[in-house]
């Protein structure tokens, strides 16, 4: 008896590889080594099922001189939406996909010996017959929701919101000091200006003034002053 890959990821393999024909495909893989055959890993042949493999890696880099870590997310995050994908790992993170019952789904920190930086790795079902069904897969990635991002980019986004709070609430502050200021500046404008006058006080140091002037001066100043009474 030989192993073989499950029919529905040798259907994936094809289809990624004529949507991307020159990618680079270091990192591919299905068929587990030595330390795979150490432990549990659906790398390893199911002997009970006649020797079907149902895992598969992909090299991240699909487009030769496009190479940057979280290249192929979109890709990942189309995996999840099928109903024969068991869970994908990627970047340090993995997620049961979107069908599997009874889970806690979206992304995880991923804590295995590998943080699969470079390549996804994703798991069939092996009901139903998920992992004999090889039926063309749906590449596109349509998911923008936060519960679809890996843990790297939900603590990303946290920040960014914080950061925008703490923007918006400065804003905040500044309108209601710009507010308040327009309020006085307004009060100032408005507030009648009343100034109480002792005449006789005014009077006596009036003449206390002429008196340090020149007799010549302060003559003038008395019909400057009687004058303007006048007028």
């Amino acid at each position: 008896m030989s192993y073989f890959l499950a029919p529905a990821l040798a259907q994936l393999r094809d289809q990624v590889n004529a949507r991307y024909p020159h990618r680079d495909r270091t990192s591919d893989g299905w068929i587990g080594d030595a330390s795979h055959a150490a432990r549990p890993s659906d790398h390893n042949p199911d002997w009970s099922a006649g020797g079907i493999v149902r895992a598969l890696d992909l090299d991240e880099d699909m487009v030769v001189g496009l190479s940057y870590a979280g290249e192929a997310l979109p890709l990942a995050r189309a995996l999840l939406s099928d109903p024969r994908t068991r869970y994908v790992i990627y970047e340090g993170a993995w997620s049961y996909g979107k069908h599997v019952p009874d889970v806690l789904h979206g992304w995880k920190p991923y804590t295995g010996p590998n943080a699969h930086r470079h390549h996804i790795h994703i798991s069939v079902r092996d009901v139903a017959g998920y992992d004999l069904d090889a039926r063309p897969w749906a590449l596109t990635d349509t998911t923008t929701q936060e519960d679809d991002m890996t843990p790297d980019e939900s603590a990303r986004l946290k920040d960014v919101e914080k950061n925008v709070g703490e923007i918006e609430t400065i804003v905040r502050q500044l309108r209601e000091k710009a507010t308040r200021t327009e309020a006085r500046i307004v009060a100032l404008k408005t507030m009648p200006v009343t100034v109480d006058i002792d005449a006789p006080v005014l009077a006596d140091a009036f003449g206390e003034l002429l008196k340090t002037l020149p007799a010549a001066t302060a003559k003038a100043v008395l019909d400057g002053a009687a004058a303007r009474l006048k007028s």
